[in-house]
C-alpha cells in the first residue's frame, strides 16, 4: 500500500495519537501498514482505566495515515507495545528520544482481536542506544 499526499493539506491537531484516533475501527485484518508516526518524546504519563494499565508519550508528535494521507499533530501519543517498551527504556536512559515507525497489522488468530501489530522502523531511534553502540563495539573488534 502506498502512502496517498494531501497537498498543501494542514495537519488536523488532535488530543492525543493513537490507532483509533489515526485510522479508526479496524475491521479489514489483512496485513498491511496503517500510518507512519514519529516524534520527539520528553516524558511519560501512565495510567488506569477499566480497560487495564496505560502509558502515554508526551512530546511533539506527527502522524499520516497510509492509506487517505491524513496528517494528525498531537502533544501526546499512545504506540502499539511492540516500540513502546523499547521507548521506554531508552526515555529512561536520556532526556528525549526522537523516533520515526510504520505502524501496520498482520493476522493473528491466537488474540483475541485477530491481528497484531507489527512495526517498521523508519529512523533509528535516538536517545542513549545502548544497543547500537554494542553493535559498533563488536564490529570494532571484529
Amino acid at each position: 500500500m502506498t502512502t496517498k499526499t494531501k497537498k498543501n493539506a494542514p495537519a488536523s491537531l488532535v488530543k492525543k495519537l493513537s490507532t483509533k484516533t489515526i485510522v479508526g475501527d479496524i475491521a479489514d485484518k489483512t496485513e498491511r501498514g496503517l500510518y507512519k508516526i514519529y516524534g520527539l518524546t520528553a516524558g511519560v504519563k501512565t495510567g488506569s482505566t477499566q480497560f487495564g494499565e496505560w502509558t502515554a508519550f508526551v512530546g511533539e508528535f506527527e502522524a499520516v495515515n497510509m492509506e487517505t494521507g491524513e496528517v494528525f499533530n498531537a502533544g501526546k501519543c499512545f504506540l502499539p507495545e511492540v516500540v513502546e517498551s523499547g521507548i521506554l527504556a531508552q526515555l529512561s536512559q536520556s532526556e528525549g528520544v526522537k523516533f520515526a515507525f510504520e505502524i501496520g497489522i498482520k493476522p493473528n488468530d491466537s488474540v483475541a482481536i485477530g491481528y497484531e501489530y507489527t512495526a517498521k522502523p523508519l529512523l533509528a531511534p535516538q536517545g542513549n542506544n545502548v544497543l547500537a553502540e554494542m553493535a559498533q563495539d563488536l564490529l570494532a573488534l571484529a
